[in-house]
């Protein structure tokens, strides 16, 4: 892991300010956005720093669970932007900017463009569709996924499906789940219902 990958872990909620960059403590360095954390070894340029109490959060990165749990299973639904077709093109008509202006000698005028629907994009063409990467679906981020009798937020979960060889095990209901993955290790917490 990077730098910039870490970093990604971060809280970018304005009112989670102290969470908003990596820190390092002892050998490791550490980010969190309040729902999950990674530890991965330190790195040099992560200046020290203290957020979060972590003594607690060092008994579930030290302790971890013989068998993990190796399936998360998520629906995807359609991609709303690109309609599941995983390409999009910018409107001829309003440039990419979902509104369109007229003037006359009276008035300015600023209305939706009709031919998008002021969306600033039209299914299908050449451009790779950003919302779902290209896939044509995205993770329903509302949905909850059980693991092991324990409800974990899909949206929680997100960040660490991009990471490599990624294995969770669940301890007991409403205690965090460790997580481990090629370079470091994490925990999240679980959904209170």
């Amino acid at each position: 892991m990077d730098i910039a990958t870490l970093k990604t872990f971060c809280s970018s909620d304005p009112s989670r300010n102290r969470l908003s960059n990596p820190w390092s403590e002892g050998d490791y360095s550490y980010a969190t956005n309040g729902y999950l954390m990674v530890r991965v070894d330190r790195f040099p340029d992560i200046p020290n720093g203290k957020p979060v109490t972590l003594e607690r959060m060092e008994e579930y990165f030290n302790v971890v669970p013989e068998t993990p749990l190796l399936i998360i299973k998520y629906k995807k639904q359609q991609c709303g932007v690109c309609e599941g077709s995983g390409r999009i093109s910018r409107c001829p008509e309003c440039n990419g900017l979902g509104m369109v202006t007229f003037d006359n000698a009276y008035n300015n005028y600023e209305v939706d463009c009709k031919t998008c629907d002021g969306e600033g994009s039209l299914v299908g063409g050449k451009e790779k569709c950003q919302e779902c990467n290209g896939e044509g679906k995205i993770i329903d981020k509302s949905q909850t996924v059980d693991l092991d009798g324990v409800q974990f937020m899909v949206a929680t979960l997100e960040p660490i499906f991009k990471l490599p060889n990624v294995k969770i095990f669940v301890r007991k209901e409403c205690a965090p789940a460790t997580f481990s993955f090629d370079g470091g290790m994490g925990i999240v917490m679980p959904m209170k219902v």
